[in-house]
């Protein structure tokens, strides 16, 4: 069984078996990625339907979210069609009984738009952060260097937790702090609890430096998310739409409200963090990475790091384990 669960949404069958493709309800994907996963025709099995259930992993195409290899866990039977007994009074032709047609009808409407269990989302991305930083780690020999023998560190945009649940469990860890979006206000729940770990619960976008700790980091990290297409009707339980961590920002396009985020924590990251100190943070150029305005702020904020760490310093970094679908 592969890492994703979904049901087959639409298939189209081509003339060839590379022409046909279709496309993959997943509620956890759609948290992540925001669309349905694409089924190319070479990943499709021929006994597929619409409204399988499948299994099935996830990579990064041209196009967003697809699957390359699936699984058929259910396959979906349609309820069968009755058929009115001929009448034997008046001669009365024998009819399609319409009501079996409205009760498909509303099983598919119940089917297109399945719930999504926020217990598992939030600890799907619990484990994914969690097990990217131990990549990160891995691969940087733990950072022995840069860390020496005992290190402090701040989270920020810590919910669930991933990122200092591992940090807490490195022996050298002396002290932890984290900032997270309260989840009355639609942050994630905070699955990680250490004694040598504490949390503020604050909008990251309105939290001042001096809230976050008062000693100054080894090491910083910080997880830049949109939640935006985690809506709340498609939630088993109430909550708000509004993204992680970005309580406040009123931005009118989307991508300018994860740059203010990342601009925020990096902000706040090196206003705590030591001289000689490690940051760690997310940055996605996505579909907008060939816009003009994209590559200006970029080059930007390349610039403003340099001047921090020095270009040698600044190590690009994409999991070939825990992040390969991320």
């Amino acid at each position: 069984m592969y890492r994703y669960v979904g049901r087959v949404k639409s298939i189209q069958r081509g003339k060839t078996g590379a022409s046909s493709y279709g496309f993959i309800e997943c509620p956890v994907a759609h948290c992540i990625y925001g669309k349905d996963v694409f089924i190319p025709g070479n990943a499709m099995p021929s006994h597929l339907a619409k409204g399988d259930t499948v299994s099935f992993d996830i990579v990064l195409g041209p196009k967003g979210p697809q699957t390359l290899v699936l699984q058929v866990l259910c396959q979906q039977v349609l309820p069968t069609t009755h058929v009115v007994p001929q009448a034997t009074a008046g001669n009365q032709p024998a009819v399609l009984e319409t009501s079996r047609k409205a009760e498909l009808k509303e099983h598919d409407s119940k089917q297109s738009r399945p719930a999504i269990d926020t217990k598992d989302v939030t600890e799907l991305h619990f484990r994914k952060t969690r097990n990217v930083l131990e990549d990160i780690f891995a691969q940087h020999g733990g950072f022995r260097q840069e860390l020496g023998e005992r290190f402090t560190f701040l989270d920020l945009g810590c919910a669930p937790g991933g990122f200092s649940d591992f940090l807490c469990s490195d022996k050298r860890c002396d002290r932890g702090y984290g900032v997270s979006l309260p989840t009355s206000a639609g942050g994630f729940d905070l699955l990680v609890s250490h004694r040598r770990f504490s949390c503020l619960q604050e909008d990251l976008m309105v939290v001042e430096s001096n809230d976050l700790c008062l000693e100054s980091v080894d090491i910083c990290v910080a997880d830049a998310q949109d939640l935006h297409t985690m809506k709340g009707e498609r939630m088993r339980s109430p909550v708000s739409t509004r993204a992680k961590g970005v309580a406040s920002i009123k931005a009118n396009h989307r991508p300018l409200g994860i740059w203010a985020l990342t601009f925020r924590q990096l902000s706040l990251g090196l206003g705590k963090l030591r001289d000689g100190g490690t940051m760690i943070f997310r940055f996605n150029a996505g579909q907008y990475a060939t816009a003009s305005w994209y590559r200006h702020v970029t080059n930007h904020m390349f610039a403003m790091l340099d001047r921090c760490f020095k270009i040698h310093n600044i190590l690009p970094f994409k999991s070939d384990v825990s992040h390969v679908d991320a």
